[in-house]
């Protein structure tokens, strides 16, 4: 029954307790060993918007707003699926397909309302904690929530996903690669939790170990579109330009989508200039009237020589809020040193008041 599915489920989450020594008042741990009853159609539509959020695509992502959606229209008081459908919905902006500005609002809301309807879910404190860290840039708060979350239910393998970009932030790697590991564990048949792995090994600065990961979870999920999107950029940031090419002309093929700004960047560095200049022109003509992504027209520039339109962009992306601009200063530092002194590159670091780093383990 789907009653003994949560016990199940709240059995795994104390067992990983144990496993990493965390402390659990008697009212926590009761909260976890007690199953809300829920009604089993809207937990089936629950669970088919969370394998199609596993897929990381635009398509998936609309597939699991409507699975979330049903799961509430059938159980209005069960709180998980509001959470889900807040993240599904500023999703479409982490990889770049919408302007965070206009998606923000709506996607907050339903996790509020997923917090009034259980305070202590940790799909609504794990979904803030991302919204926090992804859009907000409010790192304190990030990590606050997603402590919270892992406090409450260890077993949510997003919670600890989020935490490790946290502690990686703050320089904490060793710690940062650990929740990463959590989160694999817990989850191994999720390419997402997977990805927390070869996440920690970018933001660490090991990008050919992020690479052997990424590699391997396409060896399972060959059209997993965020892992193809995120080793196009491990391989530029490795200086494997060639590569990138070839892994986002992959991604391009999953999504059916002929060219977009992040081809422009990876076109730019394999030494394709006037390919993507004139890609860069049609892209600059779309902004005018549609998003695109800001922060891939920053990377083009920057790898084109070119450090004021790459600042200017880059700028762009800041006031967009794109989610690409948190690994600014770890996993891409890379792509931006020849720009890394510059006033105006420094006045947005200023602005993204990251982290102080911790240790440099």
């Amino acid at each position: 029954t789907v009653t003994s599915i949560f016990k199940l489920h709240s059995e795994m989450a104390l067992a990983i307790v144990k496993e990493i020594q965390a402390n659990l008042s008697p009212e926590e741990e009761t909260r976890l060993t007690v199953a809300r009853d829920v009604n089993p159609a809207a937990y089936e539509q629950f669970l088919r918007g969370e394998r199609a959020s596993y897929l990381q695509s635009e398509t998936g992502f609309r597939e699991a707003q409507e699975h979330y959606t049903r799961a509430i229209e059938i159980d209005p008081e069960y709180a998980a699926p509001y959470a889900s459908l807040g993240m599904a919905v500023a999703s479409t902006s982490v990889w770049g397909w919408s302007d965070p500005r206009e998606n923000s609002d709506e996607a907050k809301a339903l996790i509020e309302k997923s917090l009034a309807l259980d305070p202590n879910n940790s799909y609504a404190l794990t979904a803030t904690g991302w919204i926090a860290l992804g859009y907000d840039y409010d790192w304190d708060r990030a990590r606050a929530y997603f402590l919270k979350s892992v406090g409450l239910n260890p077993g949510d393998s997003f919670a600890h996903h989020g935490l490790s970009w946290s502690l990686l932030l703050a320089g904490r790697y060793e710690e940062g690669i650990r929740e990463a590991t959590i989160a694999m564990e817990i989850d191994p048949f999720n390419p997402s939790a997977l990805d927390a792995l070869a996440d920690a090994y970018s933001m660490s600065s090991q990008y050919e170990n992020a690479i052997v990961q990424r590699t391997r979870i396409l060896e399972i999920f060959p059209d997993h579109a965020g892992t193809l999107q995120d080793l196009s950029e491990d391989y530029l940031c490795a200086g494997e330009y060639e590569k990138a090419l070839a892994a986002y002309r992959r991604l391009l093929a999953v999504r059916g989508v002929d060219a977009d700004t992040g081809l422009a960047a990876v076109l730019a560095y394999a030494g394709e200039e006037d390919e993507a200049r004139r890609l860069l022109e049609t892209e600059t003509a779309r902004s005018e009237v549609e998003f695109v992504s800001a922060i891939h027209m920053a990377f083009a520039y920057v790898a084109l020589d070119e450090s004021d339109p790459a600042l200017t962009w880059l700028e762009r992306a800041y006031e967009q809020r794109s989610f690409r601009m948190v690994p600014l200063d770890t996993w891409f530092a890379p792509l931006f040193t020849s720009i890394y002194d510059e006033p105006r590159f420094q006045a947005i670091l200023d602005k993204m008041n990251f982290p102080e780093r911790e240790d440099t383990n």
